[in-house]
């Protein structure tokens, strides 16, 4: 339980890293410590360790309920830890508490993080709601206003353009997600997903190009079936898929640089992809 692995692509090789003895709740690694990742565990708690030794550095305590979300600031200084219950800002170099955002222990929090390269928190709360705070001063900043729709869509899943924050996305218990355009804090359309999808379980987004700053417009949903199924975010076109019924992915991750996508599959195995070859197609001349 709460073991934690470390994959070298390029040999095609993993080892054992770390034995945290709780299930893993949440999993990061710093960008400002080399070698070093965080974890948040069943526990409420959360280590840093050296991937290098197994070493735990620190172990932060004080959350109320188990962390499911991890995330930086542009700096790579400061961490956000989010629960059901609270938000807590963490300085990584000292491993102290900063500052708690409340509020979300009624209604319930369904994700936090910042948004790219920005000091600017997101919580996105069970009630649907979506909010924004200065990470300095915790200062309310606005609300995205969600579409009007026929039924509530249970929002469980978000995801953000990598790089810029231009678009947010967000999906959940419905077969639509809603996109916004952050710049204009405005709706900018409600897709619906195709008939086979139910309900979103995961939104992630893949570079349309390799290149440093480019932008993204191709989107990931992983929908209740395992298949992870990609489209373009602007004509609402399909794209591909991966994953199958006799190989349902139940959790994604595209690499920091986009080159990969790591995929966990129900009988346990990561299967890994090119993401230039799956994209490869698209780029050809029409």
């Amino acid at each position: 339980i709460g073991n934690v692995y470390k994959f070298d692509i390029a040999k095609n090789r993993f080892q054992l890293v770390f034995r945290a003895g709780h299930s893993c709740t949440a999993l990061l690694c710093c960008v400002t410590r080399p070698n070093e990742a965080l974890i948040g565990l069943a526990d409420c708690t959360i280590k840093c360790f050296n991937a290098e030794s197994g070493d735990v550095v620190a172990t932060l305590r004080g959350h109320e309920a188990a962390v499911r979300s991890l995330s930086l600031d542009a700096s790579g200084a400061l961490l956000l830890a989010g629960s059901s219950r609270d938000c807590v800002l963490w300085d990584l170099e000292s491993f102290a508490r900063c500052r708690t955002l409340n509020g979300g222990q009624d209604v319930g929090i369904q994700d936090v993080f910042f948004l790219p390269n920005s000091d600017t928190i997101l919580t996105c709360f069970k009630d649907d709601s979506i909010h924004a705070w200065d990470s300095g001063s915790l200062d309310y900043l606005y609300q995205i206003v969600h579409p009007s729709v026929p039924a509530p869509q249970h929002y469980r899943s978000f995801a953000v353009t990598p790089g810029d924050g231009r678009l947010l996305v967000a999906g959940g218990r419905s077969p639509f997600v809603s996109v916004w355009n952050m710049g204009t804090r405005r709706l900018l359309r409600v897709v619906r997903l195709p008939s086979k999808v139910k309900c979103v379980q995961q939104i992630v987004f893949l570079q349309d190009s390799l290149e440093e700053g480019a932008s993204s417009e191709t989107l990931g949903f992983l929908a209740q079936d395992g298949i992870l199924r990609f489209i373009n975010i602007h004509s609402c076109k399909s794209l591909f898929q991966i994953g199958s019924c006799d190989q349902m992915l139940v959790h994604v991750q595209v690499s920091g640089d986009g080159h990969y996508i790591a995929a966990v599959t129900e009988q346990g195995s990561v299967v890994l992809y090119d993401a230039a070859a799956l994209t490869k197609e698209l780029k050809m001349p029409q």
